[in-house]
């Protein structure tokens, strides 16, 4: 197999191309050779999934022929006419990328692998605003806390309990389960004795049933939680059979009125997952 290599800054991007050798005594069509473009991460070798390849003739603005990747990194293009063309791939987080690529006369096919370089992304700053103690007076919850039916915990117990997501906390709480899911990422789902699955609540929003903190929250996220189990349950929660997680989110502070987004996720959540439940 004939393989010819090209560099552009490091920068920028590394590229292979490799060229399949012709059939004996076979040329290309009149109607073209099969072209594949196979993208990879060049740090982590993983494939570049929804990056869009253009081919335009050499000299011409207006792509003649485009396509993205899919699953695999892969996107085939059955019939390209032999000639000089521009090569640009472009994918959200990487740095785009410009080549010359000649489609050969002589060969049955040609295979082009592209390595893309991550581009670190600039984000907008986040400012978090820490709500007053006031809060948690407003919404009930130092009063519940003194009255000490479940497990109480503000937010530097949370922090200090979670080490890198929210059902972590539960790992320390008496008749709590934590059973992690398979799969990429390290979401879990918390449930208590008896397979109990316990009702969440988000700024006093019941989530669709079945919803686990991890879905919906991180341990920035969180102002403060309650938890209980049985008839432990203060009757505003009280739609939970067996045990309630209840959080209080981080608000911005607005003329005395809390906003969280999380508490408009919840709702929404909520509200479609009812729907979908009538229909």
């Amino acid at each position: 197999m004939t393989t010819r290599r090209w560099r552009v800054p490091w920068m920028v991007m590394v590229a292979a191309l490799t060229v399949a050798p012709s059939l004996a005594g076979q040329s290309a069509s009149d109607d073209g050779i099969p072209v594949q473009v196979t993208i990879t991460d060049l740090v982590t070798q993983e494939p570049v999934r929804a990056a869009q390849v253009e081919f335009a003739l050499s000299g011409e603005p207006a792509p003649l022929l485009r396509g993205l990747t899919g699953e695999e990194g892969r996107f085939r293009f059955d019939a390209v006419r032999p000639g000089a063309y521009e090569l640009t791939v472009g994918a959200l987080g990487y740095h785009d990328l410009a080549a010359s690529v000649d489609v050969p006369w002589d060969q049955d096919r040609l295979d082009i692998r592209i390595e893309m370089v991550p581009q670190a992304l600039e984000l907008e700053p986040v400012v978090v605003a820490v709500p007053s103690r006031n809060y948690l007076t407003r919404v009930g919850f130092n009063e519940r806390r003194q009255r000490g039916l479940g497990t109480y915990l503000d937010r530097e117990e949370v922090n200090r309990r979670a080490t890198l997501q929210v059902s972590d906390v539960f790992y320390t709480i008496a008749g709590a389960r934590v059973q992690q899911r398979s799969g990429p990422g390290r979401y879990a789902d918390v449930t208590f004795r008896g397979g109990c699955v316990p009702d969440v609540f988000v700024d006093g929003v019941r989530t669709i049933q079945g919803t686990s903190v991890d879905d919906i929250l991180s341990v920035q996220d969180v102002e403060a939680m309650e938890v209980y189990r049985g008839g432990l349950i203060p009757g505003r929660f009280s739609a939970a059979d067996c045990a309630a997680i209840v959080v209080w989110t981080r608000m911005v502070e607005d003329d005395g009125r809390p906003f969280s987004w999380r508490r408009a996720l919840a709702a929404a959540g909520f509200f479609f997952g009812t729907m979908f439940l009538l229909r």
